[in-house]
């Protein structure tokens, strides 16, 4: 297995407190309750590098509170537990690699048609390959031009149902 595929004890331990911490999940408050915890103060980068891994792995999301006075009118990143993310902190067989996409992949194309149809707006040019591998290089093929059509075998195996399987049911979710 890859190096870094698998829930690590740091990686459980944010999880958890991302858990416990509920709306309260910020930064410094997932640190405040990792300190508590282990008896040992936590590097807010090591926090983050956690966050950045459980965020790529589809067990939470992040949001941007409203800008606070206090923070200098900036806004505060909270941190919420996804539904994948809550079934790998109950279910204590899940280990290894764990794909959190949504059971019916769906092209780029396909994605920006769902997308403009729940937006309710055209989507009816593609952006041309060529002109993107000028702009962004080499990235271009890696970040927007290839696809890996992941399906998420594990969660289904372990009875992991998806609210949203198929796009456009989350799409309207999120526009409506």
């Amino acid at each position: 297995m890859p190096k870094g595929q698998y829930l690590g004890e740091l990686e459980l331990l944010v999880l958890s407190a991302v858990s416990l911490l509920s709306d309260d999940a910020y930064g410094v408050t997932i640190r405040r309750e990792i300190d508590r915890r282990t008896g040992r103060e936590a590097p807010m980068g090591v926090i983050y590098s956690a966050l950045a891994r459980l965020h790529q792995k589809g067990y939470v999301t992040f949001s941007l509170s409203d800008p606070l006075p206090m923070r200098g009118g900036r806004a505060r990143k909270h941190v919420r537990l996804t539904a994948a993310g809550s079934r790998a902190l109950r279910t204590s067989t899940v280990t290894g690699p764990i794909n959190g996409s949504a059971p019916n992949p769906v092209t780029n194309a396909e994605f920006a048609r769902a997308l403009g149809r729940a937006m309710h707006r055209p989507a009816f040019m593609p952006a041309p390959g060529f002109a993107l591998r000028l702009l962004l290089g080499e990235m271009a093929d890696g970040l927007l031009l290839s696809g890996q059509r992941a399906v998420p075998e594990r969660p289904e195996q372990l009875g992991f149902t998806f609210r949203y399987p198929r796009l456009d049911d989350a799409l309207a979710a999120l526009f409506t």
